[in-house]
């Protein structure tokens, strides 16, 4: 979805299925697509160490990331930064980041999308969170990966 990828249309008409992120209601483009449609969640890799975080996120919805963290057992979110989509992060950024999670007395967390951007100095100073799509039918997406597998 966005203005620079391709339109739904065209997209829905190579499908083999689709999968919904989350708890929206499918877009009207599905009606009449025949084939699976899936739904899924993003769920964490591992647990975080209990404690206070300061989180920031340059992704489409950074709002998702920070109400993700607030549910994990013993992780207190202090605050939370949201930058725009691909966002560069530029040295006093990245102060402010540190400053912020000073004052909170609070780790730094950030996505592994923001992650990879960030210096290698930044690096050792923030943790991120790895996340896997977890499908409400593990079977029917298992059935599907299986048609495309050689």
């Amino acid at each position: 979805k966005g203005p620079l990828r391709e339109p739904v249309a065209r997209g829905l008409a190579r499908a083999d299925a689709v999968v919904l992120m989350g708890d929206g209601e499918p877009i009207g483009a599905l009606n009449g697509f025949n084939k699976p449609v899936l739904r899924a969640r993003l769920a964490p890799l591992v647990n975080l160490p209990a404690g206070r975080y300061v989180a920031f996120a340059g992704i489409g919805r950074p709002e998702r990331f920070f109400d993700s963290l607030q549910t994990m057992e013993g992780v207190e979110l202090a605050d939370a930064v949201p930058y725009p989509d691909h966002h560069v992060f530029e040295p006093q950024d990245l102060a402010y980041l540190m400053k912020l999670a000073s004052e909170r007395d609070a780790r730094l967390i950030t996505t592994d999308k923001d992650y990879v951007r960030l210096s290698r100095e930044m690096k050792a100073k923030v943790m991120r969170v790895s996340v896997e799509a977890k499908f409400e039918d593990e079977a029917a997406f298992a059935a599907l990966l299986d048609r495309v597998r050689p």
